[in-house]
């Protein structure tokens, strides 16, 4: 079983293996905005390539080309390297932020991480947001989750934002993509589950290029339980049928919080 895949939760003395949110919401095929992306990518580091060994002294044919193109490009597609160095400039960024919250609330932060120019663009972006609207922090890295149902995961942020109990996720991507306000619908209800109740749900996306736009606050529309439910059903059936686990068993009955 995949620890990336799962949380341990301890509830009425027993553990239960739950499926984490973001492992649920793979099932939801992503792969049609990014082909294009994944593409020009490859070519500009073809392009590149071909560009170093032109340009390198000695004589050229196709074959003594090709040969050092291929050791150019050696190791993981740069498409996936590129995916790469966004989630670890998302994970630092997360990483500072958890930090400053965490003083915020008066609670043992640590020594501060040290993150890169990319990363900090969007922690400086996420503190004049924080100031703009009175960012006043609740709890973060919150693990919540719903035995009836059967998942689990970690909420980045609980806040007053103007005054409203919000629960919120940070993401660093080119924009708030629809899988990411069903991520926090699912945090929002389990949360409730585990006693903490939300007004809303929201994701805030940051910038981490000078070319981003400015952060932008997306609040979550409310996704019907039985949606959420379905989602989880479907990641059960691929699970199953890929002999893959899948976790403990829902507990028997409906949720209906």
């Amino acid at each position: 079983m995949s620890q990336s895949d799962f949380y341990q939760i301890d509830h009425a003395g027993t553990t239960l293996d739950l499926p984490r949110v973001t492992s649920i919401l793979r099932i939801i095929d992503k792969s049609g905005p990014l082909m294009g992306w994944a593409v020009k990518i490859e070519r500009e580091a073809i392009k590149a390539a071909l560009e170093a060994v032109l340009t390198e002294p000695g004589e050229v044919d196709p074959q003594h080309v090709w040969d050092s193109m291929e050791k150019h490009l050696k190791g993981k597609r740069a498409s996936l390297k590129k995916q790469d160095e966004a989630a670890n400039i998302g994970r630092a960024a997360h990483a500072l932020i958890e930090w400053h919250t965490r003083r915020m609330l008066g609670t043992e932060a640590g020594p501060e991480p040290k993150v890169s120019d990319e990363s900090l663009r969007a922690v400086l972006a996420w503190l004049d947001w924080s100031q703009m609207v009175g960012f006043t922090p609740l709890a973060t890295e919150l693990r919540v989750y719903c035995p009836t149902c059967g998942f689990a995961g970690t909420l980045d942020t609980l806040a007053k934002v103007q005054g409203v109990v919000t629960l919120i996720d940070y993401k660093t991507a080119k924009a708030v993509y629809p899988e990411a306000l069903l991520q926090v619908n699912f945090y929002r209800h389990a949360a409730k589950m585990c006693g903490v109740e939300a007004e809303q749900a929201m994701v805030l996306r940051l910038p981490k290029t000078a070319t981003d736009p400015l952060p932008e606050p997306v609040v979550a529309p409310v996704v019907p339980l039985r949606c959420l439910q379905a989602i989880l059903t479907t990641w059960r059936l691929m699970r199953w049928m890929n002999q893959e686990p899948y976790g403990t068993p829902p507990a028997n009955g409906m949720c209906a919080a």
